[in-house]
């Protein structure tokens, strides 16, 4: 059983806002939030686990996660930006009293059995989920014109306002119930198959205001197949294919409608390898998608048809004696069937490599490890019209760590460097002007001990 609990303070950061069409690399510095822009509160989360063995092949496991965020948010937030004079209009606005939650939790017996002959691995179980999301007074403030991104002057923006009465005391709320089976099934030494079914109840109601308004309460069922097959072509080498339904209700606070339950179709294909101390997969899939959650400026809403297909390739082990890699690449076509466009900030291709080096250094007991790679992501949709692209990237990063035992008390030290050159680079955005800004370059020592 684990239980955390954090009370933070961070600045709400809104990122930047294309200039004539394109990020510009001199604001990345730069801005338009006010000093008193900010989330601040508290976070909680508690973990429990508990497993009970009846025998070699059998077993029951029963697990609980629940956390909570409760914190008030103070926004700047740009309306309207001109790029040749760098004036912007912004408003003052403030979500407060947000109260977000998720409890889960779940119980289900594995084990191994023969039936006709052949040898079956067993699930059965069941699951619980509820999710409440709630947010008191909502402030939209109104646009003031007359800030300067290129010459910025701060205070004139005062924080705070009046609580909107048709957006404030948002609530959602979704309940699921859900009983899961599945069998794999060895049919022959070296081919497996695997079936299995999930069936979900679930509940969802939402709705704002004062007095509140039920925008949404809605109920149903869904059964979710599984299928999958795997054969065994030498000890080292096996192919794999299968199916699978999904289905996620959506939750969110600041929505022009209802939004229906995201439904989706899952169909891959691949190969895996295991042999003297390197693994890899190369997969090929298919993913269909309808009523994707997408949020564009301060509103969430559906992608009626969204399809992903592409090619990954993930490959680790070791080397030499001191030598370790992992890497990753990735091609990826993610389209909105409804229009043709690309899904916004999905990438055609992401990649990283990363090695490892192990070692003992003379006169210091103990094993230090150094590490260094690169993450790659190329250019990318910024928004759902694909108005704007976002540009790629490469971005570096350096560890070293160090283990040895103080006294009888094991001890490990690591220096992580991330972004090593500092690179100015755009990971996501979610409108022209509200467009994030990768991390700079940061310096982190952790130490950590064993008791």
């Amino acid at each position: 059983m684990s239980y955390q609990y954090a009370d933070y303070t961070t600045p709400f950061d809104r990122g930047t806002v294309l200039v004539n069409g394109h990020p510009d690399d001199a604001l990345r510095y730069t801005r338009y939030e006010e000093p008193w822009a900010q989330s601040s509160g508290e976070q909680e989360t508690l973990r429990a686990k508990v497993e009970h063995r009846f025998s070699d092949e059998w077993r029951v496991r029963a697990t609980y996660g629940w956390s909570r965020d409760r914190y008030n948010q103070y926004i700047t937030r740009a309306t309207a930006f001109n790029s040749t004079t760098g004036i912007m209009s912004r408003t003052s606005d403030a979500n407060l009293q947000r109260n977000d939650s998720d409890e889960i939790a779940t119980v289900g017996a594995s084990g191994n059995l023969n039936l006709a002959g052949m040898r079956h691995e067993l699930y059965v179980g069941g699951e619980y989920e509820r999710q409440r999301s709630f947010r008191g007074d909502t402030i939209r403030g109104k646009a003031v014109s007359g800030f300067d991104l290129f010459d910025p002057v701060y205070g004139r923006l005062a924080p705070g306002g009046t609580p909107s009465a048709t957006q404030s005391d948002s609530l959602s709320k979704v309940h699921t119930y859900s009983v899961v089976t599945q069998d794999t099934v060895h049919l022959t030494d070296g081919l497996f198959a695997v079936g299995g079914v999930r069936w979900e109840n679930w509940q969802q109601l939402s709705g704002m205001g004062r007095p509140f308004v039920v925008a949404d309460h809605s109920h149903g069922q869904v059964w979710l197949p599984q299928f999958g097959l795997v054969y065994r072509m030498t000890p080292a080498l096996s192919a794999y294919a299968n199916f699978s339904k999904s289905f996620v209700p959506n939750v969110a606070t600041q929505v022009s409608e209802p939004l229906a339950p995201e439904r989706g179709r899952v169909y891959e294909t691949g190969l895996k390898f295991d042999a003297h101390g390197i693994t890899g997969t190369l997969a090929v899939y298919q993913i269909d998608k309808q009523n994707v959650a997408v949020t564009v400026g301060d509103t969430t809403e559906t992608v009626g048809s969204a399809r992903s297909r592409g090619i990954e390739l993930d490959v680790a082990g070791r080397l030499t004696q001191h030598v370790s890699v992992i890497g990753s690449y990735a091609y990826t076509n993610a389209t909105d069937r409804d229009n043709g466009t690309r899904l916004m900030n999905a990438a055609r291709h992401t990649g990283s490599l990363f090695a490892v080096y192990d070692t003992m250094l003379p006169y210091l007991p103990g094993q230090w490890r150094f590490g260094g790679g690169a993450r790659l992501v190329s250019q990318r949709p910024g928004d759902t019209a694909n108005s704007f692209t976002l540009p790629g990237y490469v971005v570096a990063d350096l560890f070293a760590a160090y283990d040895t035992k103080i006294g009888k008390i094991p001890t490990h030290v690591q220096l992580n460097v991330k972004n090593v050159f500092d690179k100015t680079y755009y990971p996501s955005s979610n409108s022209n002007l509200i467009i994030a800004v990768g991390e700079s370059r940061l310096v982190m020592l952790n130490t950590s001990f064993s008791f």
